[in-house]
């Protein structure tokens, strides 16, 4: 992790279970820009990689996070995927806006159509000076987000899921409101 002034970066990388007789690695990278103590926008990029013997080139951003693994990827066919996130947060008076947009499933890069990978979330948190606080928020995660025909490509560490809890193919819509009277009474809906 390194911050400057108004920039943050952080990055790593990881040695997942493996499947079968194949190594899989998982590299990240993100990027942080704050504006004006109001406005963060942020990029990351999240690349499963599975060591092939046939591209020693590919190795070197398992081993270095600082090297960017997306430059081997998106040229690569199979042997890796890729997710790649973009979101802002606003922060209001006693309100904070924020979304969030990834796009997965790289290994259908290049000219050719691939399944739309992609989802959303948007979502707002509003806390006056009541006792009442309320958050509302929207998720769309389309069906081939998080799918891999590649076993050793997947999001997944000893059958744990990386990634967006809903899974592919998912919808949520949620709202929560809190009142809180006093301090010994919460209601919650």
């Amino acid at each position: 992790c390194a911050s400057y002034r108004n920039f943050k970066f952080l990055t790593f990388t990881s040695l997942l279970s493996r499947w079968s007789l194949k190594p899989r690695f998982l590299a990240a990278q993100r990027l942080e820009v704050s504006l004006w103590n109001r406005l963060t926008l942020g990029g990351a990029m999240m690349a499963v990689s599975s060591w092939d013997s046939l591209h020693p080139d590919q190795f070197g951003g398992l081993i270095n996070p600082l090297i960017p693994v997306y430059l081997t990827t998106s040229s690569s066919g199979q042997h890796d995927n890729l997710l790649v996130g973009w979101d802002a947060v606003v922060y209001l008076p006693q309100t904070k806006v924020y979304g969030q947009f990834f796009m997965d499933n790289w290994e259908f890069n290049g000219w050719k159509a691939g399944p739309k990978a992609a989802g959303i979330q948007a979502g707002a948190y509003w806390a006056p000076n009541l006792p009442v606080e309320a958050r509302f928020e929207y998720t769309r995660v389309n069906a081939f987000t998080y799918y891999h025909r590649v076993h050793w490509l997947m999001y997944e560490n000893y059958l744990t899921t990386l990634g967006h809890p809903l899974g592919p193919d998912a919808d949520q819509l949620f709202a929560t409101v809190n009142v809180t009277p006093n301090g010994r009474l919460k209601v919650t809906l």
